[in-house]
């Protein structure tokens, strides 16, 4: 079990905060922060996803108490979460972090939230393309961000944005069927392009908050009614 430093759950508490003028049951020490062993990771993979579902599915639930609503979080044919009623929310997890953020339905329609590991050097070589569209990584580095958090930074806000839209319109989206509108130090502002699926054309762009800390950028965003 690793214990995050004071700094990560301050600046993790703060995005909760701009937010859902809450903290988020989101990294706190001792439940929605795991960090695996690396050899019981590698020798048994299946205990790893098992240990990160059930990580998720607590963090959930202690973000549910947090805004009241009882019940469990359930699984969706596609192994996304089903909330219980009245609420809405998201769960994310990598190899060393887990959290989860609720709100209610009479607040927001819908929120999405990830977090990732700065991208290594091969990491970036790979997928840049995959992931970025030609402009977007200028406005990030113009923001003095350097070039992996750049794209960390962006992949991961895309991940939120999607999300967040799948929880209204449960459709596939790519990559590329998003792009950055805007980078500033704490937001990045995201809409979609006139390639998207026709039912997701009255999604409005939405500003996705982010921090970097601990080499992990961790990326939030919601849509109000």
């Amino acid at each position: 079990m690793y214990t995050p430093s004071n700094h990560l759950i301050e600046n993790a508490n703060s995005l909760g905060l701009r937010l859902l003028d809450r903290p988020p049951f989101a990294i706190p020490s001792d439940i929605a922060s795991t960090l695996f062993e690396r050899e019981y990771v590698m020798a048994n993979g299946k205990a790893k996803r098992d240990v990160e579902f059930r990580s998720g599915r607590l963090a959930a639930q202690c973000s549910l108490s947090q805004i009241g609503v009882d019940g469990d979080v359930g699984v969706a044919k596609d192994r996304s979460p089903i909330w219980p009623d009245q609420s809405v929310g998201s769960i994310s997890h990598s190899d060393a972090y887990v959290w989860a953020i609720a709100g209610l339905q009479s607040d927001m329609q819908s929120v999405g939230v990830d977090t990732e590991p700065i991208a290594d050097a091969n990491t970036l070589e790979h997928l840049k393309q995959e992931i970025l569209l030609p402009h977007e990584e200028q406005l990030a580095l113009q923001q003095g961000i350097d070039e992996r958090t750049a794209f960390t930074l962006i992949f991961s806000a895309k991940e939120s944005f999607y999300k967040c839209v799948y929880q209204i319109h449960p459709v596939f989206f790519g990559f590329h069927t998003v792009t950055v509108e805007s980078v500033d130090s704490e937001t990045i502002t995201l809409e979609l392009t006139p390639r998207c699926p026709e039912q997701l054309r009255d999604i409005p762009a939405i500003a996705v908050e982010y921090i970097v800390a601990e080499d992990n950028v961790f990326t939030a965003c919601w849509l109000r009614y």
